[in-house]
């Protein structure tokens, strides 16, 4: 797990190219994946007031509540977000100003949101075996700022995953592991067959890779 309700927001520790990295890289490492409500839309931590504090620490040692990581799920633009009836006079806790744009609905109508890329990385885990129990082999003598990383399952199509952490553009030599396809890039622009001689990878982006046989 990358977020959990004791730990600030993915979306408030990174920046939005790196919530988009941490996606990808959550569901294509081995293990079961865990993801924690609000992180496939980018919901952020809430500054929450003393008054309006539910967690017992955060009113027993002011400053260290855990509240702002736990406000209503952001459903819709609707009053509450959707989270709770209309004519709830209080939900539990308040509200992100972000809701009426950072929400379920607004993002499944949106082909290049978080939640579509969520949903297209679960999609691939879930009819992939070499994605849900293949073997992971790290890939060596990259940049720095670069993580790539091989999965494969006998009998199946392997995959390969490369993550760009660096906000510049990355131009590779992955020649050993021949053609592939990018079936997936975390801009969600990119759908391609490529020779890994010559990989490009855009500045704060992540691509799985179908690889060929």
């Amino acid at each position: 797990m990358l977020g959990n309700h004791d730990e600030t927001r993915l979306a408030s520790r990174l920046d939005p190219h790196g919530a988009r990295l941490a996606a990808m890289l959550l569901l294509t490492l081995r293990g079961t994946p865990t993801l924690y409500y609000g992180d496939e839309i980018g919901m952020t931590d809430v500054p929450i007031s003393h008054e309006e504090q539910q967690d017992p620490w955060g009113k027993r040692v002011p400053g260290l509540g855990r509240d702002p990581y736990r406000t209503p799920m952001q459903w819709d633009d609707s009053i509450h977000a959707g989270c709770s009836p209309p004519a709830t006079k209080k939900t539990w806790l308040p509200l992100g100003e972000s809701y009426q744009t950072v929400n379920v609905n607004s993002q499944l109508q949106d082909p290049k949101s978080l939640l579509t890329l969520y949903r297209k990385l679960l999609a691939h885990r879930k009819s992939s075996p070499s994605l849900q129990v293949g073997d992971y082999s790290p890939v060596d003598g990259l940049p720095l700022d670069c993580f790539a990383y091989l999965r494969q399952e006998e009998g199946f199509s392997s995959y390969l995953v490369v993550l760009n952490f660096s906000p510049e553009n990355m131009l590779l030599n992955l020649e050993k592991f021949g053609t592939g396809k990018i079936i997936l890039s975390t801009h969600l622009d990119r759908d391609e067959p490529i020779n890994l001689n010559r990989l490009i990878i855009q500045g704060g982006e992540g691509v799985l890779i179908e690889l060929h046989s």
